[in-house]
């Protein structure tokens, strides 16, 4: 097809000039992707994923906060950035011929392959990871695969359910995020049996990837954890936020300075932060329970909404982890909000504009919803990362299934385009 070859000619052109930009200018430095780089440096020269300077008063919960899979990547293309890039680059266009091939399985209308083309060459929150050290972008080619591999019909069930076991599993090591759905392993294990009278033991290695690392973790913080991310989250955004919305912004960063969440310093400091601030937090939350209904509900329908603030605004130069919109939303302090948008004009209506394409692909996805059981699978997937990372509500954490759900929105969408063109015929 002419159009799409097109279109991804033009992608190509995009990804190289966000990424050839993205090495001279300078981005404000992200957290994240320091961890990550401690991590990989710290595997290969020191054994273990400490995400920080190890040269420097230890923070215990940095043992375990990153788990092995992005920091192996980082080691496979030799710790080089511009290798990385390169990779990542990669896993742009991989992306895009994913979706391509998730959405033969729906559909062969021409319309809606060109759709999901425009819509992937401007979805710059993705396309802007492939100048960023973060393993959200390898996570998201993980999870399109697994999305492509279930709804093939070329692959016998039991290829299917090792292959989705392998994916399964290497989605887990990436990101902590996954650590819930492992939830969903036995009730597969059982529906499999059921069905095939057979036992498929490959659904077991998720749970084996966890078990070994979990291990791993407790000889240097003497704690059976997968990872220390889930407490920091409990405690430090999503109690957090519930603060900030009950009792307002200042109120929140009196929270996070409370003594339940000192960092700790030492394996006996670490012992007394992980009781405390999980029941911290947890008590924050049930104390105030229809504020953080609120706060999950308004954090998913933000994330749906959200174009990428963050990735917009971090390759542009601007800081965005000094001060939390996302709070001050919560707060109410609308104020604020206006007064940070409007600091750079430019990037604001740049942010405006894949606002508006947000809330076509929310569309798309509604109507789409309508054959709700050919994207049964999708659909799950989606409501998975709104519910598990919904109060932080950024569009980073819906980026994993942001291409299932292009491919979501594309469909639908295309339908819309339809209904019109039948109706000026008329």
């Amino acid at each position: 097809m002419k159009a799409i070859r097109n279109i991804f000619i033009l992608i190509i052109i995009i990804t190289g000039l966000a990424v050839g930009l993205s090495l001279v200018h300078n981005k404000p430095v992200i957290n994240d992707s320091t961890e990550y780089l401690y991590s990989a440096n710290n595997l290969l020269k020191n054994n273990t994923l400490y995400s920080g300077d190890l040269n420097k008063p230890l923070d215990y919960r940095l043992y375990t906060k990153r788990t092995i899979g992005y920091p192996l990547f980082i080691m496979l293309s030799h710790r080089n950035y511009y290798v990385i890039l390169l990779a990542q680059c990669l896993l742009i266009f991989l992306n895009f011929h994913l979706g391509l091939s998730l959405i033969k399985h729906f559909s062969n209308k021409k319309r809606v392959f060109i759709v999901f083309g425009i819509g992937y060459a401007l979805h710059f929150a993705l396309i802007f990871h492939a100048g960023f050290v973060l393993s959200d972008l390898l996570l998201t080619s993980i999870i399109t695969l697994a999305s492509l591999c279930l709804i093939s019909k070329r692959e016998s069930l039991k290829n299917k359910v090792i292959v989705l076991s392998i994916l399964w599993a290497a989605s887990v090591l990436i990101k902590p995020v996954m650590l819930p759905s492992l939830i969903f392993v036995p009730i597969v294990f059982v529906w499999l049996k059921v069905k095939r009278q057979k036992w498929n033991w490959s659904l077991a290695l998720p749970l084996i990837v966890v078990l070994i690392f979990s291990l791993y973790n407790h000889s240097f913080v003497n704690q059976h954890e997968y990872s220390s991310i889930s407490t920091i989250n409990l405690a430090q955004y999503n109690a957090k936020l519930t603060i900030s919305k009950k009792y307002g912004f200042d109120s929140a960063q009196r929270f996070v300075k409370a003594k339940e969440l000192v960092i700790p310093r030492s394996i006996e400091q670490y012992d007394y932060y992980k009781k405390n601030a999980t029941s911290f937090g947890t008590k924050a939350i049930l104390e105030n329970p229809f504020t953080y209904i609120k706060v999950h509900t308004m954090g998913m329908v933000k994330m749906l909404l959200d174009p990428g603030r963050f990735e917009i605004y971090t390759y542009f130069g601007e800081q965005t982890n000094t001060l939390s919109l996302t709070e001050l939303l919560f707060a109410g302090d609308f104020k604020s909000i206006v007064y940070q948008l409007k600091k750079n004009p430019a990037l604001l209506i740049l942010f405006l504009f894949l606002l508006c394409i947000a809330l076509i692909k929310a569309l798309g996805v509604i109507v789409a919803s309508k054959h709700w059981k050919k994207h049964l699978f999708h659909t799950t997937l989606i409501l998975y990362f709104l519910v598990i990372t919904g109060p932080v509500g950024a569009a980073r954490f819906f980026l994993p299934v942001s291409v299932v759900y292009l491919v979501m929105a594309s469909e639908g969408f295309s339908q819309v385009l339809n209904l019109f063109q039948k109706g000026s015929k008329r």
